[in-house]
């Protein structure tokens, strides 16, 4: 019969440096929460573009209705 390995009888003892930390301190109530109010940077980089193709789509239309114009004061 082989004999049980000694480390498995033997309870594991906490390393040095987390016996003088102490115990781990509890996590806030209410969950997991962001640290600020404020929204990240993915949120401008977002934003940014939808505002860049806003603006496009407005000087589009507005190259568009300048084009007509001139084409028919042109007489078309």
């Amino acid at each position: 019969m082989p004999e049980p390995k000694l480390s498995a009888q033997v309870p594991r003892e906490r390393s040095r440096r987390s016996a003088q930390r102490g115990p781990r301190p509890a996590p806030p109530p209410g969950g997991a929460q962001h640290r600020d109010a404020r929204p990240g940077a993915w949120f401008w980089v977002l934003l940014g573009i939808g505002v860049g193709i806003l603006v496009a789509v407005v000087a589009m239309f507005a190259l568009f209705l300048w084009f007509v114009d001139s084409m028919q004061n042109m007489g078309w």
